[in-house]
């Protein structure tokens, strides 16, 4: 179930108003989003869950961007 102007969405559910969402699910208004559950408003986010209006986070542990990016690889 993917709705309203969703795209690049891989392996997910209960997605709405987002773009680049992988194996995640109940996703609203995010983007860049991997492994993931529970998440309004989100940006740059792995494993992260019950987050609101975060960016930049690695298992709800929040990153700079040059950290988060290291981290990532």
């Amino acid at each position: 179930m993917v709705w309203d102007n969703s795209h690049n969405v891989y392996q997910s559910n209960s997605v709405l108003r987002s773009a680049n969402i992988f194996y995640s699910r109940f996703i609203l208004n995010c983007h860049d989003i991997w492994w993931s559950s529970n998440l309004v408003g989100c940006h740059d986010c792995l494993f992260c869950h019950d987050l609101e209006n975060a960016a930049y986070h690695i298992n709800n542990v929040v990153y700079e961007k040059d950290a988060y990016e290291t981290e990532k690889q």
